[in-house]
């Protein structure tokens, strides 16, 4: 199987380069400076690297508490969890971050996801309905918050 030259080489660089971008971010995990952790939680989200984006934001948010760059870490660390398709974990993030941040730019359309991630946790139909219940009151709420919001449409589907 290895009699391939290139075969080899091409694994080698593929190991070596695995092994150097886990070791940066294990290194940035066990960093106390929580602007590297924000900084680097910020640019794994945006390069869609959600797992490593959300360890570090849960490490760090408590940390940023009271400061300028909780609100967006908060917000981005329920979106993380959501496009993990981790939808119960997003909906509770989600709804925290309404709960904190109700006067944010971001309020209507965290609580929406918290509805949206409640739905696509639903079951088939024979299973227990208790978390479809709990999406369509999720979205009721939220189109009596917000009855001309741009995120209506998405939920008559």
């Amino acid at each position: 199987m290895a009699k391939n030259p290139r075969f080899s080489l091409t694994l080698t660089v593929i190991l070596i380069l695995t092994a150097l971008s886990c070791s940066k971010f294990r290194k940035i995990q066990k960093s106390n400076d929580w602007e590297l952790k924000y900084r680097a939680a910020m640019e794994y989200y945006q390069n869609k690297e959600y797992y490593k984006a959300s360890v570090l934001y849960e490490e760090i948010l408590p940390i940023l508490k009271g400061r300028p760059e909780a609100e967006q870490a908060q917000f981005n660390f329920a979106y993380s969890y959501y496009y993990q398709k981790q939808y119960v974990l997003s909906a509770h993030y989600f709804q925290t971050f309404y709960q904190l941040y109700s006067r944010s730019q971001y309020a209507e359309e965290a609580l929406f996801m918290y509805a949206y991630s409640l739905y696509m946790d639903s079951p088939d139909f024979d299973l227990d309905q208790q978390s479809t219940e709990d999406a369509i009151q999720a979205a009721q709420n939220f189109l009596n918050k917000f009855p001309r919001s741009k995120y209506k449409t998405r939920l008559r589907r």
